[in-house]
């Protein structure tokens, strides 16, 4: 029944509104017709009454005898006459020698015309007369301007019907209910509201409107103004360098005015009904749904993680079977929850909940992931150093900062190794933007035992370094080991390098390495090459890259670095001799310059044979 009547009450609100709105539509259409038929009427009028002074052949002796005095009068009675609201006598070059707006002030001074531009487009006319919307001493007029000919044209006669408030009622009583509002374009930006037949508060809140500009021409809208509905329209009229837009508007809430009675009256018998099927749920819930809604705040308590809630229904039938059942479903529950908080302890919480919504078995999948391996340099002489207790605790505190920036950055630790993390970045969820996150991870990482040194070195406790490799290619991502004893982990070629990777920052004296497939799809990061290499166990050479972080500014040496690289990769031996050792002069502490000047005048003693291609071979793992 409450769907019924909702139904009904929403259709009878939706066709009344559609009804109403293309009235309005209608209405304002047929008043923006009135609207331009009268502009066009009036100006008609205006030029007949203009043509008969411009033909008085006692007005053209006085402007012949420059009688300003008798121009005045002749003026000042036709306006009269004619029921016009202004004339101008001016000259061909649009300066003014009498009106009838300013008498006292007429002489022979030639003030200009308060419409600039006008009589430039009366020259460009055909018939010499013209038709215009113009702002004279702040009010608007619709004026013709015709040439006076004695018997040449010596003169233009201007006369003009006041565009005001009177206006805009006289349309508006044409249309009933259509409210009008004239506006002209500002000199600098924006709209003027001159005349309009809206309540001072609606008319305030136009003026201050800055959409009126967006409002399409000849096509209704819908606008707010003071929380009132209106319909409205943009009717542009005039031209020129300040053109007008008469702003034709009707109130959908006047219009709807008959329709908001019925729909109280829906809404009562609305409300009614409604409270009607209130009072008979209520003695429903009392009889059949209270053990439901008990059963329901169980499910909430079990689905926010009490799952030791236990439900009390003391009845011998289906529902009390139900609760029983519900009570069984919170200790197994109980149960699965245990041992998943157990097994995201002993994995990452991703590789947890992935071996927990999958069925468990042997095998995996080839997917893109980027391997990061970490490793703490000299563990071994770290050992000699502390008590086994100090270094379990130290271990700890490195892998808990470790794991913090991994899982920050979108990674999940596969497992930890002796002192090295082993951490994946695409795998087991397949997050965007893997190598990039990776190699964020690596510098973080790099940040983090800085500040954990620090601390270590204010207790007197040696301080760590680590390497890290960083590696993005296919490998095989799935559950390993055996039918009873199974481990998540990627294996593959790839997973290999990334091990090498990080082998090979001690031997280039830097913290962290990345291969070019990582460095392609981390685009973001700056970076500094170091070496073509080939890594034990492996024939294919690779290019690997330090990265920098994600300022491409932050090492100045990286051009001059460039250049030396290129000369040692051109067997331009004494050119690479110079400028690596200016690289290593200007940074003493950078092992990679040394190493390379080292290594270039080895090459320099003994040249290689044709086929050498740069690539390093290293023997060590």
């Amino acid at each position: 029944m409450l769907i019924t009547q909702g139904g009904a009450y929403f259709a009878v609100s939706r066709v009344s509104q559609d009804s109403a709105r293309k009235q309005i539509d209608r209405d304002l259409v047929s008043t923006a017709r009135i609207f331009r038929n009268t502009l066009v009427r009036q100006g008609r009028d205006l030029l007949e009454k203009a043509r008969l002074l411009s033909s008085d052949f006692a007005f053209k002796q006085a402007f012949a005898s420059r009688d300003y005095g008798t121009m005045l009068s002749a003026l000042q009675n036709h306006r009269i006459r004619m029921q016009a609201d202004v004339m101008m006598l001016c000259t061909l070059d649009g300066h003014i020698l009498t009106d009838t707006l300013h008498p006292d002030d007429n002489d022979d001074s030639d003030g200009s015309f308060p419409v600039p531009g006008l009589f430039d487009r009366i020259m460009d006319s055909e018939t010499g007369e013209l038709q215009a919307i113009g702002q004279i001493d702040d009010a608007v007029y619709q004026l013709a301007i015709v040439p006076l000919f004695t018997p040449e044209p010596s003169a233009f006669i201007v006369i003009g019907f006041l565009i005001d408030e009177n206006f805009a009622r006289e349309l508006s009583a044409t249309a009933r209910d259509t409210e009008v509002s004239l506006l002209q374009k500002r000199q600098s930006s924006g709209w003027q509201l001159f005349a309009t037949t809206l309540p001072p508060t609606l008319a305030s809140d136009l003026s201050g409107r800055a959409d009126i500009s967006t409002l399409p021409s000849d096509q209704t809208r819908m606008i707010t103004q003071a929380g009132q509905q209106y319909i409205s329209m943009a009717v542009p009229f005039g031209s020129g360098a300040r053109p007008g837009t008469a702003l034709l508007q009707r109130s959908l809430d006047q219009q709807l005015s008959a329709y908001h009675a019925l729909s109280r009256v829906l809404l009562g018998i609305f409300l009614l009904s409604l409270l009607m099927s209130l009072a008979a749920a209520w003695f429903m819930a009392r009889s059949v749904v209270r053990p439901v809604k008990i059963l329901e705040r169980g499910a909430r308590k079990i689905a926010a993680g009490d799952f030791g809630h236990r439900v009390q229904i003391r009845q011998q039938d289906e529902l009390g079977q139900l609760a029983d059942t519900f009570n069984e479903m919170g200790s197994g529950l109980a149960e699965r929850d245990r041992v998943r908080n157990l097994l995201g302890k002993v994995v990452s919480p991703e590789i947890a909940e992935e071996l927990l919504s999958r069925q468990i078995e042997l095998g995996g999948e080839e997917r893109e992931v980027t391997v990061l391996f970490s490793d703490i340099r000299n563990f071994t002489g770290l050992c000699e150093k502390l008590a086994p207790g100090d270094v379990v605790r130290l271990l700890n505190s490195w892998f808990t900062r470790a794991n913090e920036v991994i899982e920050r950055h979108g990674g999940v630790v596969d497992k930890y190794i002796g002192d090295a993390v082993m951490a994946l970045f695409g795998a087991p969820l397949d997050k965007p933007g893997a190598a990039a996150r990776a190699v964020g991870a690596g510098l973080d990482l790099q940040q983090a035992i800085r500040q954990m040194n620090k601390g270590l070195i204010t207790a007197g406790t040696p301080s760590l370094n680590i390497g890290i490799g960083i590696h993005t290619s296919q490998v095989l991502a799935g559950n390993m080991g055996s039918a009873s004893r199974l481990n998540y982990t990627v294996i593959g070629d790839g997973v290999n390098l990334a091990s090498r990777l990080e082998s090979l920052c001690k031997y280039y004296g830097v913290e962290s390495i990345v291969s070019e497939d990582t460095r392609r799809q981390a685009p973001a990061y700056a970076y500094r090459e170091l070496d073509r290499v080939c890594v034990k166990g492996r024939q294919q050479p690779v290019t690997i890259y330090q990265p920098l972080g994600p300022d491409p500014a932050a090492d100045s040496s990286l051009p001059l670095y460039r250049q030396a690289l290129d000369a040692y990769r051109n067997r331009q031996w004494q050119r690479a001799i110079q400028l690596f050792t200016a690289l290593a002069e200007a940074a003493p502490t950078e092992r990679l310059y040394q190493l390379y000047l080292e290594r270039t005048q080895a090459l320099a003693k003994h040249p290689p044979d044709t086929g050498w291609n740069g690539v390093f071979q290293h023997a060590q793992k």
